[in-house]
């Protein structure tokens, strides 16, 4: 009887220890790149190269402004790829590509594009772009 308890508790610990890596595994992965638009009122496009955040710049109102983002997948399986845009300018950030399959090893050049209202307050305006990353199992 007392190793019929044994076998139960063994089984019972190896089964929620696979389901908690299971699930954990399966979690995406996300990252945060800050973003921001400054729109002018002498309708000069300009270009910003800040490192690290997808500044696009000076956009006149009514115009669209573009910034490339560069994924590579150093993991040795495939992953999905979804990108989201939130804050101030979230509605205005729209993806060429999204919601793909990332495969092992590949390199890919996003294009993200703003475009601004015509009825745009002049100033900088904000917010973030999010790239959710999930295992994709075969």
């Amino acid at each position: 009887m007392k190793n019929n308890y044994f076998l139960f508790a063994v089984c019972f610990i190896a089964a929620f220890a696979i389901t908690f890596a299971a699930i954990y595994m399966n979690s995406p992965r996300t990252e945060k790149l800050d973003a921001e638009v400054t729109v002018k009122s002498d309708g000069v496009l300009g270009f910003a190269a800040d490192p690290g955040i997808a500044n696009f710049g000076s956009v006149p109102r009514g115009n669209v402004g573009e910034r490339r983002i560069i994924l590579k997948n150093e993991n040795t399986f495939p992953k999905t790829i979804r990108f989201t845009a939130q804050g101030e300018i979230g509605p205005w950030i729209y993806f060429r590509e999204n919601n793909f399959i990332l495969a092992k090893n590949e390199t890919r050049q996003v294009i993200v594009n703003v475009k601004v209202p015509v009825d745009a307050a002049y100033g900088t305006h904000k917010g973030e772009i999010i790239t959710s990353m999930k295992r994709k199992w075969l």
